[in-house]
């Protein structure tokens, strides 16, 4: 008997999004093509700027002006994103994908309860206001915060409590995908570790997929089944997390692991990636890393690298894998 593969749950096919300015415009998603599968955590990480967040707001349809989804297609479990009206992209944010943003204090309601916060999400999609008020109680145990604390506010509380109200919220009606954008910014690492382990806990018992957007590679790989290494509006390499820990293959994703202290005795010490990243109003040609490549050669400025596939959902976009 023939086992098929899961389809993704998920699936971003040549995006590309571009923001208009006076200048010209600027190519923040450069022909992406990525899959999230059912129950997985995918890890998103590169430098700002890179398009993480842009990428996360086009799959939710949320993109500020000025910018504008110029190609591509976007399908969540078979349903056409880019061709929802906005009645459809209603039902679809929160029920079936929802958001935890970047910072908490300013995404959270400062003149309502956190209780009541809640309650307002679900009592927008149909939820009874006694069920409501209940199930408001419910989430917050669910991440961690007592029961009678449903009647403070935002400020009352620590910046983990806030990130604890951010995942509650984005768990209140139960959608098959989470996006974390940067959840434990500004955090100490007690408390990131903390609610690192609390998404993990609750994705593995609640069966949700998660993107989780971060900075901080290393820790993204403790907690990730794969992951996508963005660079200047582009994937540089996508893979399995224990792969990419143990043998990255793409320069820029080797520059990010060097980047971080081992906390091992004897281990190295940390190197940055020299340079900065390129302007995306004027990108380099060819590939985007060569000028702060240690590893470039001649047809790095001159061709653009395509996907180079080298192990079970491992893709390397360089000239140096092939």
């Amino acid at each position: 008997m023939v086992t098929r593969n899961p389809e993704p749950l998920l699936a971003v096919r040549n995006l590309s999004v571009e923001y208009v300015t006076d200048r010209g415009p600027v190519l923040a998603i450069d022909n992406v093509s990525l899959n999230v599968m059912p129950g997985e955590i995918l890890g998103i990480a590169g430098e700002s700027g890179s398009g993480k967040t842009t990428l996360a707001e086009a799959v939710l349809r949320i993109l500020p002006p000025p910018a504008v989804i110029t190609g591509g297609e976007i399908v969540l479990e078979g349903s056409d994103v880019l061709a929802m009206d906005d009645a459809e992209l209603r039902e679809l944010r929160w029920q079936r994908i929802s958001m935890v943003f970047q910072s908490a204090m300013d995404a959270l309601n400062p003149v309502i309860t956190i209780g009541e916060q809640i309650a307002d999400t679900l009592l927008a999609h149909g939820v009874g206001a006694e069920d409501a008020r209940e199930r408001a109680v419910e989430l917050l145990e669910m991440v961690g915060i007592p029961p009678s604390r449903v009647s403070a506010y935002a400020h009352q509380l620590s910046g983990g409590m806030r990130q604890r109200v951010g995942i509650a919220l984005a768990l209140a009606l139960q959608p098959s995908l989470v996006i974390l954008d940067e959840p434990t910014t500004a955090l100490d690492v007690i408390v990131e570790s903390q609610i690192l382990s609390r998404i993990r806990d609750l994705q593995r018992s609640l069966g949700f997929a998660v993107i989780l957007i971060t900075h901080d590679l290393a820790r993204m790989l403790q907690v990730s089944d794969r992951v996508a290494i963005f660079y200047a509006a582009r994937l540089a390499e996508v893979g399995p997390a224990d792969e990419i820990r143990r043998a990255p293959r793409h320069p820029y994703t080797e520059g990010l692991l060097n980047a971080f202290p081992s906390v091992r005795p004897g281990g190295k010490e940390p190197a940055s990636i020299p340079g900065l990243p390129p302007s995306l109003l004027r990108p380099p040609p060819g590939c985007r890393f060569h000028p702060r490549c240690p590893r470039a050669f001649d047809p790095c400025s001159k061709q653009t690298p395509g996907p180079t596939k080298i192990g079970p959902g491992h893709v390397v976009r360089c000239h140096l894998v092939g």
